[in-house]
């Protein structure tokens, strides 16, 4: 019984020591295809292409997960429908820009997210045709 109590206090330590800027938890957001115009040829802009968006959402999510409600976490619909607003309103040449756009969205309007990665995957790119697909990745951080 002496050990469990010097364990539970070495883990309590542990979680007292943690940066209040390293995430606890992610949550995700995987697959999302939507179809979109961005790209620097002329017919990427006007036929458009399908683009597969992966979001990670880095932050702590402990009251969350005791408390079992929407309000205490970040609702991923939401998340969603910004990536939706993001992608139909605006015309991107690169996708690191939408990337990017988006990224910085999340973090400006969801105040619980501590660090967001945003993959975009353009399907079946032009000028690559034999590649599935073409990506990036962006990470961005609060400041």
């Amino acid at each position: 019984m002496h050990s469990r109590a010097t364990t539970s206090a070495r883990d309590d330590s542990l979680n007292a020591s943690r940066p209040r800027s390293v995430p606890v938890g992610r949550l995700f957001i995987d697959g999302l295809e939507l179809h979109g115009y961005h790209g620097v040829f002329a017919d990427e802009r006007t036929r458009g292409s399908v683009f597969r968006f992966d979001v990670q959402l880095g932050g702590d999510f402990t009251r969350a997960a005791q408390t079992d409600q929407l309000s205490d976490t970040v609702d991923l619909a939401a998340v969603v429908q910004q990536i939706r607003d993001i992608n139909q309103h605006r015309q991107y040449n690169l996708i690191e820009s939408l990337a990017d756009a988006i990224a910085l969205s999340i973090l400006k309007t969801f105040p619980g997210v501590d660090d967001v990665t945003v993959h975009v995957r353009k399907l079946q790119p032009q000028g690559a045709e034999d590649a599935e697909s073409s990506g990036v990745e962006v990470r961005r951080w609060r400041t």
